[in-house]
């Protein structure tokens, strides 16, 4: 027969899977919540930012020297916003075209009649858009 040990030192196969295991489900539980939440983070920088963009260009339209009655002239004062954004950041941020999602700190713009819109997709599974719009009207009219 067998004989058994006394003094067993040390843990068994099976022992040290089980404890793995478990740890590699605590660690893939607070790996998924750390992404989630850095996401979300990223989307409300985001956010933040293209909020900031459209304050800017609503300040920047109050002392543009063309005149804007129309979505050809409004897109004009947009593209030379985007061009005095670019002077100011160092790299292009809005764009007509494209597709770009929150954290790469590159927006797009869309006009429709005299409404302005500056926009990203959001990061993460949440999907969706950031956006800021702004109406134009003219305030010395």
């Amino acid at each position: 027969m067998l004989k058994l040990r006394k003094n067993k030192k040390g843990f068994t196969l099976v022992e040290l899977i089980v404890v793995i295991a478990i740890m590699a489900v605590l660690a893939g539980t607070i790996a998924g919540v750390t992404v989630s939440q850095l996401n979300k983070q990223t989307n409300n920088s985001a956010q933040s930012e293209v909020n900031t963009l459209m304050n800017d260009f609503k300040t920047f339209v109050l002392d543009y020297d063309g005149e804007i009655n129309n979505a050809t002239t409004l897109t004009a004062a947009v593209a030379a916003f985007a061009e005095e954004a670019k002077g100011t950041q160092g790299a292009e941020v809005l764009f007509a075209t494209g597709s770009f999602k929150a954290g790469d700190h590159k927006f797009i713009y869309t006009i429709v009649d005299l409404k302005v819109t500056f926009s990203c997709n959001k990061k993460g599974s949440g999907g969706g858009t950031i956006s800021a719009e702004y109406t134009y009207t003219d305030i010395l009219a």
